[in-house]
């Protein structure tokens, strides 16, 4: 993995284990399972092969090491010497019932109050706690898992790489978005001390020119950060395509789909960013667009945030509407309705404890007005100054501080204007003027998703081992037949030894980039497909990029699905250019 900084280095593999149980015979069960010199383990490697339908690796499965602990508080005294020796465990096994000490669930609250991080999984042979109990006392956590006794070896083994390798995720998701914050502060910095020097200026030009900065600094980022996601994402979409292969357990799927949501929400973020240096260009498509339309529709979205979710921390939020007959809006649809979700969320973020959203639309004259207010704590005057800049954000942890950046760009693309009306414990309304159009909505037909082709013979030119990895496994299920390269210098050697169908190809790489890969290619076969799957994808989108000798462009992380559409639609494209000279 490369940081943002360039440099490589990533958080060491933890397989520190806790077993806190005041049974020995558990423990030494235990450690026959998770220890790798033992017999057992070569049997449980064996089962795994079998269950998995995979050949017996040739190298150990991973040895873990095992700590013990026969109470509670003799379990909290080591993940406590653990933190603060900064060598904590990665996860616990925690016994239900330890007479006369803390039970399970109580040892597991001490323990996360020391390390919030830790995975713990409760083994119990009983029924003392309810799920639902159990939830209400330590919360509804994705760090927590049930194990029911007798367990099977076969099932602590996968539980234990599982919950090992999610911690080694979050702390390097943690370390990239560390990494992340680090940079946007340098270089943020430096953009304050050039700003200085054009107080002469006005406010609104200073801010514009902040933000076109600050994205040209996104793209670099953005590079580093889609790369880090194709493994989590790839792996788990594998695997949730397949559940049969985890033998049916709902647990387990479950925590795939986790990690699945988390890679995709972080790939909307790298998304956003784009959008603070992306500027509509005359031949991008636009419509015209029913607004009140588009209210309903986004209300009846966001309907599980301000309604279900709330109804279960027992917060009431009432939606309103009132929509008035207006003209059409010429606009890009999923633009405006990531305009109308994100304000309606703020909305909710607002009322913790409840209270009324309403949605207004209306005719002002020439322009046709969208409200959306709430009635919540309201903005300070430095908060409603600052709400669109971006990065700033008033929600901690819980923010990325991006939406309503990426609200503003959308708004100004389509050339309309944008007032905060708030006051302190009354609310805020976000007053929006749209210029209206005498174009008229027209109903397209949806296009049908394209079906998978096969028995295509596929180069992967990339220099990320996992990237490679992902993609050789997506296209394998798809019936093709892979060869991959690792690197441009490879791809080239490779494919002028045989004879491929399509190539897929990443733009960074330290070798040869893919726009040289791209045209060493053309100059061989100008009819061969040549596919850019790239960290840089949503940026070369954003500013219409493609290069030269490439027919067509996608972005990381990739989808199965899109990965399959890029393949039916490249194979279908005609040469993207006339050969290039050959490259020696």
């Amino acid at each position: 993995m490369t940081d943002t900084l360039g440099t490589r280095e990533e958080t060491p593999k933890n397989r520190r284990i806790l077993v806190i149980d005041d049974n020995r015979a558990i423990h030494n069960d235990f450690r026959k399972v998770l220890t790798a010199s033992t017999p057992a383990a070569s049997d449980v490697s064996s089962a795994e092969a079998v269950l998995f339908d995979e050949k017996p690796a040739a190298e150990a499965r991973p040895n873990f090491t095992v700590d013990s602990a026969f109470q509670g508080k003799e379990g909290l005294e080591l993940v406590q010497q653990a933190v603060k020796n900064q060598q904590p465990f990665a996860m616990a096994f925690v016994d239900i019932r330890m007479p006369p000490g803390w039970d399970g669930v109580e040892t597991t609250q001490k323990l996360w109050e020391v390390d919030p991080e830790l995975q713990v999984v409760i083994c119990t042979a009983y029924s003392d706690y309810s799920w639902d109990e159990l939830m209400s006392k330590v919360g509804n956590s994705d760090r927590l898992l049930i194990l029911k006794k007798p367990f099977d070896t076969v099932e602590v083994l996968q539980i234990a790489n599982a919950l090992t390798q999610k911690w080694w995720l979050r702390q390097e998701l943690k370390r990239q978005m560390d990494a992340l914050e680090k940079t946007v502060q340098e270089r943020t910095q430096r953009l304050h001390q050039a700003l200085e020097d054009l107080k002469s200026a006005q406010e609104q030009v200073i801010q514009q020119e902040r933000l076109r900065a600050l994205g040209g600094m996104a793209s670099g980022i953005a590079h580093d950060f889609n790369n880090s996601l194709v493994g989590i994402l790839g792996l788990t979409e594998l695997l949730l395509q397949r559940p049969e292969n985890l033998d049916d357990k709902p647990k387990a799927k479950r925590y795939l789909e986790m990690i699945n949501t988390t890679a995709k929400d972080a790939g909307k973020i790298v998304n956003r960013l784009r959008e603070f240096y992306r500027f509509r260009e005359q031949r991008e498509a636009t419509e015209p667009v029913d607004l009140n339309r588009l209210v309903e529709g986004a209300i009846s979205l966001t309907q599980p945030r301000w309604k279900t979710q709330a109804e279960t921390r027992n917060v009431s939020i009432v939606m309103e509407k009132d929509l008035h007959d207006i003209p059409t809006i010429d606009g890009n649809v999923s633009e405006l309705r990531e305009v109308l979700t994100n304000l309606i969320f703020n909305a909710v973020d607002a009322m913790p404890k409840g209270g009324k959203i309403a949605v207004r639309t209306r005719l002002d004259g020439s322009r046709v007005v969208l409200e959306v207010s709430d009635t919540g704590h309201g903005m300070t005057e430095e908060i409603r100054r600052r709400c669109f800049e971006p990065f700033f954000t008033t929600k901690g942890v819980h923010g990325s501080g991006l939406g309503l950046s990426m609200v503003h760009g959308i708004l100004q693309r389509h050339q309309a204007t944008v007032e905060i009306e708030t006051e302190i414990n009354k609310g805020t309304t976000f007053v929006i003027r749209f210029p209206q159009t005498s174009r008229q909505p027209q109903t397209a037909s949806a296009a049908k998703p394209a079906g998978p082709i096969h028995n295509l013979h596929v180069l992967v030119v990339d220099d990320e081992p996992m990237v490679r990895e992902v993609i050789t496994e997506y296209l394998a299920a798809d019936g093709h037949q892979v060869l991959t390269a690792d690197g441009g210098r490879d791809g080239v050697a490779k494919f002028k030894k045989d004879e491929f169908d399509l190539v897929l190809v990443d733009r960074a790489m330290p070798d040869m980039n893919g726009d040289q890969v791209a045209s060493a290619i053309k100059s061989v076969d100008s009819n061969t497909p040549i596919v850019m799957l790239t960290g840089f994808g949503s940026m070369m989108e954003a500013t219409s990029e493609k290069p030269a000798f490439v027919d067509l462009v996608i972005g990381k992380p990739v989808t199965m699905v899109d990965l399959r559409a890029a393949l039916a639609n490249a194979v279908g494209a005609q040469p993207a250019a006339e050969p290039a000279p050959s490259i020696a």
